[in-house]
């Protein structure tokens, strides 16, 4: 099971990824509902209501509890790199 990053949809959008698809063939790929939300705030394609359906019927990972996230955050010094909260509550699925 593999978690797709908002960034790898975002460039499967513009031009069609092979491991990608391979990947949502076999059911292994994961979302986290963060990513959903984060592709939502962009331009997903259309017809979007859609795509962010079909996003949304993907194997969810786990998911921490926003205090896992701030201890994750102070455990690995991940504070000072300007991240957003996305990647470190993704990270620790």
């Amino acid at each position: 099971m593999i978690l797709v990053d908002t960034s790898v949809w975002v460039d499967h959008f513009k031009n069609r990824n092979e491991d990608l698809v391979r990947l949502l063939v076999s059911d292994s790929a994961l979302i986290h509902p963060l990513i959903v939300a984060e592709l939502a705030c962009g331009t997903p394609p259309a017809p979007r209501t859609q795509t962010l359906n079909n996003l949304r019927q993907l194997r969810y990972c786990n998911q921490a509890g926003l205090q896992e996230v701030e201890d994750f955050i102070e455990r690995e010094l991940l504070y000072g790199f300007s991240c957003g909260l996305i990647d470190p509550a993704t990270l620790i699925f």
